[in-house]
């Protein structure tokens, strides 16, 4: 609201008094009933003649120190609080707020000076409403009325009535041409009016923090007039000082100015019921609706003040379960009570006008606007805001051309550049079809450059850097999307599809950056020093990590297809039976994945390791996936098992054994004497027990008469891992073994079927009986070993052996020394 300079000029005094009532109204409130001389004795308002009368006295000291030029002392304080309290905010906009009760009470000062009151007799008094049981009286020759309310704890009282204070701005406007009848000057307009701190700083604070009052369709529309205007006023403002000569503004103080457009502009947004617009373009579309609302208001007169539903009638309405409606008249708008949701009980045009707007607008823009007739005094903002959309849509910048960065270029383009095409202007189809041409381009580039750089690295910085192409992507196309919304100011269905598709390539590789991310820090956390045991921590490592960033994937992929309006729950159930489908068709995939962290669970092989699984086949673990194992084999090849199969197999993991078992059964024939065959078993023995090799207590027994020969069995463990190893101390033990018997004078048996004579004998009988001699002479001196004695390892032998790791056949054979005993075997 706007008044002339020379008005405020001529009554800077009952401005500063009436900026010192609202900061009264304001700090003192609480404080009042302790300073009253009667603080537990409340006015009276038993009848409208004292309610009027009361009203009238507590103004009286505002009036004597208006006329007086002082600012207000504690006593005129409490008289304006008490004046404040015969007025019923229950129904006006915004009642609760100080700043709102301060107004309109001056406002009701200021009608009453304009119209006068009858004489105090011809006002109801106590004993006219006893009598008549007067329950309401008006003010003669105005819409002014009292009414009788029951308040609680003090009893029946009139008040100035409910609607009468929600519509002293209208009464006050249309009584603004008559003089006061005492003489007093406008105390509203001044207070109004005034740019001095507490009343400026309490209404810019409202004007920013509190959103429009939307409790009826009539709070709502004014609400919504007013924000536009204000906004538009602020703009149009803003842009002639940018372009005056010199400038009476700078950029800087213009762009605070926009953002100030900006902020009304947003709580005329919040009478709309944008629930059908999706997320990303919420904020772009309610601009716009709002914008093209206002053109198709501003061409059509305002509907009569009282056709408009006022909050008392939506209260009085007689099925309050119903949701209430209001037809803007002669178009397709409406103004509807909203059921659910967080605006519950809020009147909001519906989102059904919001989904036509763009048609209806495009039906009337080429019809002028309207002259606005006698009624637009009953609104507080009736003003019209003309070309106000079409400069938002066809010029750069946001809503002050002149701030933006383009301001200066687009203005020296010629004017075919600036002709409208489809809602974009010309220049305006030309800087987006750059954008989408140049940022893939420039992604492109970005990839490829990467891709060369990785080459020269090794994990992590490979991985590191592989981050940098998709994250720098995604920030580039948020870059684009942005500056085709506020600098080239790409508006309507062209905005809606360039930021649907903006949002869907940023998320893309937004998803991308996140996965690379999560691999970046699996391998940094692999090549740190205090990671034991590489191989399979290191491939639990990176799943957790690839897991990871699939959620965190996952989770920006949903946010994006909420933010694009898309329903999640038709996705969620679709998902769900096509879950179900996939589950049956890849239960084997998910068999492995689960068979996979049991293989990391319980580890029975690790990489590297040689294991023999399966029916006896043998390999070396070279990985472990989350959906196969692959094994290397020894024909070099390479094995890819399944999960789920290789975790049902018998694995022998050869890697974790602590030693090797060397067992054999030695089959002696039959024509061996029993003193040789003790022989055979002492000089065995003496072998094990004194190769190096092999593991304390090893053992060798006589366990059965076969069918065709003696069999003695060789049971020890050998002091190694490696099989290459064991095949070497096999190699050389058997050699040994070799000798043995042959020292013996017998030999192998093998299976066959022989004719025996006594003088056919190929036994070497002259050996043996060498070997029965000596026998007797160990068995004489107690040095024989019988089964069950545990004799000592070597201090009882009478020879050692030596032990050859590379090869037996590189070992010297034993000559017999001169007491024929076989000679130690010396260690190579």
């Amino acid at each position: 609201m706007s008044y002339p300079p020379g008005q405020q000029a001529k009554q800077w005094k009952s401005t500063l008094w009436c900026v010192a009532l609202c900061a009264a109204a304001t700090f003192f409130a609480a404080g009042v009933a302790a300073q009253d001389p009667s603080p537990l004795q409340p006015p009276d308002r038993s009848s409208p003649r004292d309610t009027v009368e009361g009203f009238v006295r507590d103004m009286k000291p505002v009036v004597e120190r208006i006329r007086a030029g002082q600012p207000p002392e504690q006593k005129a304080q409490q008289s304006f609080l008490r004046a404040i309290g015969a007025l019923d905010f229950s129904t006006t906009p915004n009642g609760r707020s100080w700043l709102v009760r301060t107004e309109l009470a001056l406002m009701l000062m200021d009608v009453l000076n304009r119209i006068g009151l009858p004489p105090s007799e011809e006002i109801p008094g106590d004993e006219a409403v006893g009598r008549e049981s007067l329950q309401v009286w008006t003010v003669p020759g105005s819409p002014i009325r009292l009414c009788k309310v029951d308040r609680v704890g003090r009893g029946s009282e009139f008040l100035f009535a409910p609607e009468t204070v929600e519509r002293l701005d209208r009464y006050h406007r249309r009584t603004r041409d008559l003089a006061s009848k005492r003489g007093l000057p406008s105390m509203a307009d001044a207070f109004v009016a005034d740019p001095s701190a507490a009343a400026a700083v309490s209404r810019t604070f409202r004007s920013r923090l509190e959103r429009i009052d939307r409790a009826s369709p009539r709070s709502t529309l004014e609400g919504f007039l007013e924000s536009v205007n204000r906004a538009f006023a602020i703009v149009q403002d803003t842009e002639a000082a940018l372009r005056a000569d010199p400038p009476t503004m700078t950029p800087q103080e213009a762009r605070e100015a926009e953002r100030l457009a900006d902020t009304f502009l947003a709580r005329a947004a919040s009478t709309l019921d944008l629930r059908e617009v999706p997320l990303a373009s919420r904020e772009d579309v309610g601009l716009e609706t709002v914008l093209q609302l206002k053109e198709i208001i501003d061409r059509d007169p305002l509907p009569p003040y009282e056709t408009i539903p006022g909050k008392i009638r939506v209260q009085s309405r007689d099925d309050p379960s119903q949701p209430f409606t209001w037809d803007y008249p002669n178009t397709e708008i409406d103004i509807v009570e909203i059921q659910d949701g967080e605006n519950r009980g809020l009147f909001l045009f519906s989102a059904r006008s919001v989904r036509l707007m763009p048609a209806s607008y495009e039906l009337v823009k080429d019809l002028p606007y309207s002259t606005r007739w006698s009624n637009a005094e009953d609104y507080r903002s009736p003003d019209t805001s003309p070309g106000f959309y079409s400069d938002y849509i066809g010029s750069p910048g946001y809503l002050v051309p002149s701030a933006s960065r383009l301001g200066s270029l687009v203005d020296a383009l010629p004017d075919g550049m600036k002709r409208v095409y489809y809602d974009q202007t010309l220049w305006q189809w030309s800087g987006l079809l750059i954008f989408i041409l140049l940022t893939p381009a420039a992604i492109l580039f970005l990839f490829l450059l990467i891709r060369r750089w990785k080459r020269r690295l090794k994990q992590p910085g490979r991985a590191w850097l592989s981050i940098v192409a998709p994250a720098v992507g995604c920030w580039l196309v948020f870059r684009a999307t942005d500056f085709l919304d506020t600098e080239l100011n790409i508006t309507g269905q062209a905005l809606t599809t360039t930021q649907a598709g903006g949002r869907m390539i940023a998320a893309t590789l937004g998803i991308w950056a996140v996965l690379r991310l999560s691999v970046a820090v699996s391998e940094s956390i692999i090549a740190s020093p205090r990671t034991p045991d590489v191989g399979l921590n290191a491939t639990l490592i990176r799943i957790a990590g690839r897991v990871v960033g699939f959620f965190a994937g996952l989770w920006i992929a949903i946010a994006v297809i909420k933010d694009l309006g898309i329903d999640l729950i038709p996705l969620i159930a679709g998902l769900g039976v096509g879950g179900l489908a996939v589950a049956l068709a890849a239960q084997r995939t998910f068999a492995n994945m689960l068979d996979g962290i049991i293989l990391y669970l319980n580890k029975p092989v690790r990489l590297g390791d040689f294991c023999i699984y399966g029916d006896g086949k043998m390999g070396i673990v070279e990985d472990i996936g989350l959906l196969s194992t692959r094994i290397r084999t020894l024909e070099r090849s390479v094995v890819t098992i399944p999960n789920a199969d290789f975790s049902q197999y018998a694995i022998d993991n050869l890697m974790v054994r602590d030693r090797r078992l060397f067992m054999t059964r030695l089959q002696l024939r039959y024509e061996t004497s029993p003193r040789q065959l003790r022989y055979v078993i002492a000089r065995l023995r003496q072998l094990l027990d004194n190769h190096p090799k092999v593991e304390p207590e090893p053992r060798v027994r006589f366990v059965d008469l076969g069918e065709y020969s003696f069999d003695v069995e060789i049971f020890a463990y050998l002091s190694c891992q490696d099989h290459n190893i064991y095949l070497a101390i096999r190699e050389d033990l058997l050699m040994q073994i070799i000798d043995v018997v042959e020292e013996a004078g017998t030999e192998f048996a093998f299976p066959s079927a022989v004719e025996y004579q006594a003088d056919a004998s190929e036994m070497n009988a002259e050996r043996g009986k060498e070997v029965e001699a000596r026998v007797e002479q160990w068995w004489a001196e107690g040095k024989l070993a019988r089964p069950g004695f545990k004799e000592s390892r070597a201090d009882q032998s009478e020879a050692t052996t030596g032990y050859i790791e590379e090869s037996s056949s590189s070992a010297s054979v034993p000559s017999e020394t001169g007491d024929g005993e076989p000679a130690a075997r010396g260690k190579s």
